[in-house]
């Protein structure tokens, strides 16, 4: 598992739609912005940090409605996903997570 300052310098890749590298990361949610899609939809911008750096996670619907009791600030995470890069800054696209 690497820290997010790690994964914030890795190069672009994929087109950013998630086709990017799976990645696992580990840290404290900092930060929760809750949308609702054009479709309707519920969808989350996490801030996921740790001692090194902090990272956006997107969280679509599917994956909320699966777990929706961990995303809450302070909590410790585990995210796993793809990276994707949006406005020359990387984002991660949730489809698991697990409270440590």
């Amino acid at each position: 598992m690497k820290p997010i300052k790690d994964v914030v310098k890795l190069p672009k890749s994929g087109n950013g739609n998630g086709t990017g590298p799976r990645l696992q990361l580990a840290g404290i949610i900092s930060g929760i912005q809750k949308i609702i899609t054009k479709k309707g939809q519920p969808m989350l911008f996490v801030t996921l940090e740790d001692l090194s750096d902090n990272l956006e996670v997107l969280v679509f619907s599917e994956t909320l409605l699966k777990h929706p009791l961990v995303w809450q600030e302070n909590k410790a995470v585990m995210v796993s996903g793809r990276l994707s890069w949006r406005d020359e800054e990387p984002k991660l696209i949730c489809d698991e997570v697990r409270e440590l």
